[in-house]
């Protein structure tokens, strides 16, 4: 038992302490942690110790103090008094339940606020009321968030409200239909959280699990629809450029939104498609439409790309060509060098400007080296080609090196008259390019690329010897060996490797080294080793097949000679039996003759009396048996027909039944096939998705790289323009951006490898478990096959048993039948006999007229002599 100054720290009370003050403590320590009304952890436990702690020491004398003089009629009145606090309590807790059930069905916001911060006892109470469950559910879903307050209740609160299936079938309803609503939206990345939350809270209900996977079918069909819409826009190379982009931008947008595991192939002559058109909205002039195709450009395809940057500069520098006029006419020498510069990279809009009569005088005043010279320490060194070009547009000579090497410089500049020949002869050659582009346009848009007498090959290697710098050429050029690539890459997954090896070799004409030819190669190598890998593998297939094949026609050989050994056997025993019949039925014939032959003498002088007197009734008793015979003919015959169609229905069922068999195990085989070829597809295809993708993310690092240097060298080139005085401040902030975007290629190349990494060990690991998954299955198969041959063999041989019977007895009943039939014959026979005796007789008695014949004669004579 505990000591006294453990029960003196329970109530809380000096160790001296009279009688009173103990009282007091524990009215008011009761009063604080009574089940019914405490809110605090481990009450129950607490008001059993104040109890206990006050049942010890209310008797005891105090420490250092005179035994308590408590009258008994003071602890009866706390004792009433107790009590009815205790009766009052109880009635207002019912009370306040009853209030609050109320609310919380009305929704009202005190009364579950209230509910939240009562005890266990008084909340079970509470929700075991009839509709609480749902209703508080009902108010949190107006409210969110849901699960956050149901977690702020106690654990055993929780489960009694979630365990409820009003509840359950409210939570499921409601998020039901919040998921189907972001499915219709396409909005699968939303839908999946939400069904995790109710999963979280009913993990074993198993309609929800088949919910997710009603979820992740809907998301794999959406993302097959959506994927083969965006194939179908990429392949339409027949419809208008943008049309064609667009169509693939709102299908990629829908992908995204789904969500895809892999990046969606582009067509590799987008890029030069996309190019061609800006250059032709560019000699249009049509600069609005440039800048459509730019920004849609940039939208498909938002890798940085540095001919679409190229592209950009130009249609800023013809929409700035009003400008750029101005300030070539103008006397600042700096926005001369400066302009001059930005002309250097469009040949066609140098040449329109630089020769205005205006802008060329203007130049030609300024000193052509210290123009150069600005150019060179602004924006860096101008190219040769450009330096040379420049000059001829101005019609200024090149500079001349005297004996001691030194330039000749500052020389005053002559302005030549033009030559009208040689201006002639220019636009001859243009007219001439320009035909050779239209034709091998033409030749191009018809397939006529690189084999036969006139392609587009040859034809733009005439443009390019003629004009070595026209850009439609090169172009024109790329564009050949993308189709031929893009061909290439669709007859290799197709496995037509003969139009591959010759696009290859069409190929090798314009860059045997290029990097994607080798690619191409070894792609080419990969699929024919598989190819002949899966033929290998087919061969022994049907290699085994027919062995197994050979050996059960060998048993089955052996089985069917067994039993027609045992079937002769039967025969022959049936042919001896069949011969002693016979013999004695010849021995009975023969007495039956001499009995015959004894009685024919006597029959023949009865039936001379009796022949006159019969034959009125053999007649009619010839025609019951002519109309009776007819019946039972007719009845055997239906009879015999009856039992072949029988025979018949039986022979087309086995043959059914052995072609059903057949084609099951054809579907069966072919079944198997098609599913390893599926699956050694999908692994190729992933291994191969892989691969692209870390090259893709390589050669995009290195873009970007390229990128990112070539957009500071023009900034700097822009800045040095402003003040020289700045250099050194964005100098030094170039290189803080280098070096952090050199960390950045770093770090990218670090995670682009440890995931590559982790990929291939998930795709070695997924393989092994493959692997041992088809291992067994394959075991499966073997064992149910093994178990399946036995069953048919045991049913073929009933049958064969069964049928072998069945043949006996239909050769036993084919002997009756031919036997029934010669009898028959042989009565046809007699009587057709005695019938052309009859009308021999009378045909001689109506020759001869001697006696004329009787109306019955004549009747006969109609009936049967005709």
């Amino acid at each position: 038992m505990a000591s006294n100054k453990y029960f003196y720290q329970v109530l809380g009370v000096q160790s001296n302490a009279n009688q009173d003050e103990i009282k007091q403590a524990f009215h008011k320590l009761a009063h604080k942690y009574h089940p019914d009304t405490s809110t605090e952890p481990n009450a129950e436990q607490k008001f059993q110790d104040i109890n206990e702690a006050y049942t010890a020491l209310r008797n005891k004398k105090p420490v250092n103090k005179k035994r308590s003089k408590l009258p008994i009629i003071a602890a009866a009145i706390v004792g009433i008094t107790s009590l009815v606090a205790i009766i009052s309590f109880f009635y207002q807790n019912s009370f306040n339940t009853q209030e609050i059930q109320t609310g919380i069905l009305n929704h009202n916001s005190e009364a579950i606020h209230s509910l939240e911060n009562a005890n266990i006892n008084f909340a079970k109470k509470v929700i075991s009321g009839t509709g609480v469950k749902v209703a508080l559910i009902d108010f949190y879903l107006k409210n969110p968030p849901l699960w956050k307050k149901l977690d702020s209740y106690h654990n055993s609160i929780r489960t009694n409200i979630l365990k409820d299936d009003q509840v359950y079938r409210r939570l499921r309803d409601h998020y039901y239909h919040q998921i189907d609503n972001e499915i219709k939206e396409d909005k699968f990345k939303k839908a999946m959280p939400l069904l995790g939350e109710i999963k979280k809270a009913y993990p074993k209900k198993s309609e929800l699990f088949h919910k997710y996977q009603q979820i992740q079918e809907k998301k794999q069909q959406r993302l097959a629809a959506m994927t083969q819409k965006y194939m179908d826009c990429l392949y339409k190379t027949w419809v208008p450029l943008l049309e064609r982009t667009h169509c693939m931008v709102d299908a990629r947008d829908t992908i995204k939104t789904v969500g895809i595991e892999h990046d969606l192939p582009i067509d590799a002559n987008l890029p030069a498609m996309y190019a061609k058109e800006v250059r032709l909205a560019l000699k249009d002039q049509n600069y609005d439409h440039a800048d459509d195709i730019l920004l849609d450009w940039e939208k498909l395809l938002p890798a940085n790309s540095g001919q679409r940057d190229v592209l950009k500069d130009l249609l800023y520098l013809r929409r700035e060509r009003e400008n750029i006029v101005v300030d070539l006419s103008g006397n600042d020498k700096m926005q001369v060098a400066k302009r001059l510069h930005q002309l250097s990279a469009d040949p066609v809009l140098q040449q329109q400007i630089l020769e205005i009569a205006k802008v060329k005088n203007n130049i030609l005043k300024y000193q052509f080296n210290d123009l150069l010279t600005i150019i060179a320490s602004n924006y860096g060194e101008m190219s040769p080609n450009n330096e040379s070009k420049l000059r001829e547009i101005l019609e200024i000579p090149e500079e001349v090196e005297d004996e001691d090497k030194t330039i000749v410089a500052n020389t005053p500049i002559a302005i030549p008259i033009p030559i009208q020949t040689t201006a002639t002869e220019e636009v001859k050659t243009n007219n001439k390019t320009d035909t050779l582009l239209t034709e091998c346009q033409q030749l191009y848009n018809k397939n006529y690329l690189t084999r036969g007498k006139n392609t587009a090959l040859s034809c733009y290697r005439k443009v390019l010897k003629i004009e070595p710098n026209n850009n439609q050429a090169l172009d024109g050029l790329n564009n050949i060996e993308n189709k031929y690539y893009v061909w290439a890459d669709s007859n290799l997954r197709k496995n037509k490797f003969g139009r591959v090896k010759f696009y290859i070799q069409a190929l090798q004409k314009f860059n045997s080294n290029s990097s994607r030819l080798t690619g191409l190669k070894e792609k080419l190598n990969a699929a024919q080793r598989q190819t002949v890998a899966e033929a290998n593998q087919a061969t022994k297939v049907k290699e085994a097949a027919k062995l197994a094949r050979l050996k059960v026609s060998k048993e089955k050989a052996v089985k069917e000679r067994e039993a027609r050994l045992k079937a002769d056997k039967e025969r022959a025993a049936k042919r001896r039996s069949a011969r002693y019949k016979v013999a004695k039925a010849k021995v009975a014939k023969e007495r039956a003759a001499k009995r015959k032959t004894a009685n024919a003498k006597a029959a023949k002088e009865r039936a001379a009396k009796r022949k006159v007197a019969r034959a009125k009734a053999a007649q009619e008793r010839a025609a019951k048996r002519k109309l009776a015979r007819a019946k039972a003919a007719n009845e055997r015959r239906a009879a015999k027909r009856k039992a072949a169609r029988a025979k018949a229905a039986q022979e087309r069922a086995a043959k059914r039944k052995l072609a059903r068999a057949k084609a099951a195990n054809e579907r069966r085989a072919a079944k198997r096939k098609a599913a390893r070829a599926k699956a050694a597809q999908e692994r190729a295809a992933k291994r191969k998705l892989a691969r692209a993708k870390a090259a893709n993310e390589r050669r995009a690092a290195k873009r970007k790289a390229a990128r990112a240097k070539a957009a500071q060298e023009r900034a700097a080139k822009r800045k040095l323009a402003r003040a020289k005085a700045a250099n050194e401040r964005r100098a030094a902030k170039r290189k803080a951006a280098r070096a952090k975007a050199a960390q950045e290629r770093a770090a990218k190349r670090k995670v682009a490898r440890a995931k590559a990494a982790n990929e291939r060990r998930a795709a070695k690991r997924k393989a092994a478990r493959a692997k041992a998954a088809q291992e067994r299955r394959a075991k499966r198969k073997a064992d149910r096959r093994a178990k399946a041959a036995k069953a048919s063999a045991a049913r073929r041989k009933a049958a064969r048993a069964k049928a072998i019977k069945e043949r006996a007895a239909a050769r036993r009943k084919a002997k009756r039948k031919r036997k029934a039939a010669k009898k028959k014959a042989a009565k046809r026979k007699n009587a057709k006999r005695k019938r052309g005796a009859s009308c021999s007789r009378l045909v001689r008695q109506m020759s001869t007229g001697i006696k004329p014949l009787t109306s019955k004669q004549r009747a006969y004579f109609r009936r049967r002599c005709r």
